[in-house]
């Protein structure tokens, strides 16, 4: 199934927005390849002409001298040397190609082609031929035209032996952004290419793959507002040309360990509260009690799940301490285990809220829905009256 959507994930629950869409061919990609590939072999048989014609010229006007009837002129015997022969260059020796390495200042001191971003929040974002502000954060940002250049890297991106230039560019849609790879060459002039889109989707970070391509940092969604950090998942997957169009060569093809979803129960085992203690808050003591809880946790079924995490809803002003936002390891269908976490929270809030609210997260689901039963995913710690 695929992993990204065109549009923002907007309706998984309450609080957050993400942003991926998968990763496609730039329209005109094909033709910008092969002219581009047409004018390196044109150029390189053009040396080999030049090359032949400057070796026949000296040979020709030696043949053409009147000599008479001298020959050679005596020399003095040497040893017999013996020279390897010089290897010949195969038929099939990849081209060397121009240089198509650019700096980020040099991408973002004048205008290039960014292909039309498509579907969903991304209608809105600019394409053609735009000028690309540096920016220093991938999702939150504010430069003209809602589109910014993050980071430039150097690696191999087609048929020939250069080197050519990935960016990733990111549009600002709200709260999250629109992300993609783009790869950058030199035509025989000297003239900036766009060559196509070398990957779409939640990326963060990029790095040059010593086989060509990139590895990129992707992930699932993108957390915002009150949406944890570490809701997210990450992958690394690496992208580049595959000898007829870009496509992900390598890395995880999905973020759900499972087709469809499983259900994750959790319950409260036991609770232990410690004695109140005066904690500093905003230059003021306030009388805090922290509560180890242990939580049983139960998967349901019906298959074995990916990493998973105990998260606190913070409704009951309660503040996470340990055990909480933590990855836990695969759990197996019909399998349990116990999970001890501890927090704390201003015991003025007894009166106010029932207790804390603890849940379970499987990584990778946010797509999907997250839970198959969704009523007992959740559990009250609750607090002393």
């Amino acid at each position: 199934m695929p992993d990204f959507d065109d549009d923002l994930i907007s309706d998984a629950f309450a609080g957050f927005t993400a942003a991926a869409a998968p990763s496609v061919r730039a329209t005109g990609t094909g033709a910008v390849r092969h002219t581009v590939k047409r004018r390196r072999a044109r150029n390189t048989v053009a040396l080999s002409v030049l090359g032949a014609l400057l070796l026949a010229v000296p040979v020709a006007a030696y043949a053409s001298m009147d000599r008479g009837s001298q020959g050679p002129p005596p020399v003095a015997a040497s040893p017999e040397v013996t020279v390897s022969p010089s290897p010949s260059p195969s038929p099939s020796a990849v081209p060397t190609g121009p240089d198509g390495r650019f700096t980020l200042s040099q991408l973002t001191a004048a205008k290039v082609e960014v292909p039309a971003w498509t579907g969903g929040s991304g209608q809105s974002c600019a394409s053609g031929r735009v000028r690309l502000p540096k920016i220093k954060d991938v999702q939150y940002f504010n430069v003209p035209g809602d589109v910014g250049l993050f980071s430039v890297v150097h690696t191999n991106l087609d048929d020939d032996a250069a080197l050519e230039t990935a960016a990733l560019i990111a549009c600002k849609t709200g709260e999250a952004s629109r992300r993609r790879v783009l790869a950058f060459d030199r035509d025989e002039n000297g003239r900036t290419v766009m060559t196509g889109i070398v990957a779409s989707g939640s990326i963060w970070t990029i790095a040059a793959n010593r086989q060509g391509g990139i590895d990129a940092d992707v992930s699932d969604f993108q957390a915002c507002c009150s949406t944890p950090k570490v809701m997210e998942l990450h992958q690394i997957r690496t992208y580049g040309w595959n000898g007829t169009a870009f496509a992900q060569l390598s890395g995880p093809e999905e973020f759900a360990a499972h087709d469809g979803l499983i259900d994750l129960a959790v319950s409260v085992k036991g609770i232990t509260w410690a004695e109140t203690k005066q904690i500093t808050v905003a230059g003021a003591k306030r009388p805090y009690r922290t509560a180890t809880v242990v939580l049983k946790v139960v998967n349901k079924g019906p298959a074995a799940s990916g990493e998973w995490m105990v998260l606190l809803d913070d409704s009951g002003q309660a503040e996470a301490l340990s055990g909480i936002g933590q990855a836990q390891p695969v759990l197996d269908a019909g399998a349990t285990v116990e999970v001890t976490v501890t927090f704390r929270v201003d015991e003025t809030m007894f009166d106010v809220n029932d207790g804390a609210r603890l849940w379970v997260y499987e990584l990778g689901t946010v797509s999907s829905g997250y839970d198959r039963n969704k009523d007992d995913n959740r559990t009250v710690a609750a607090y002393p009256k």
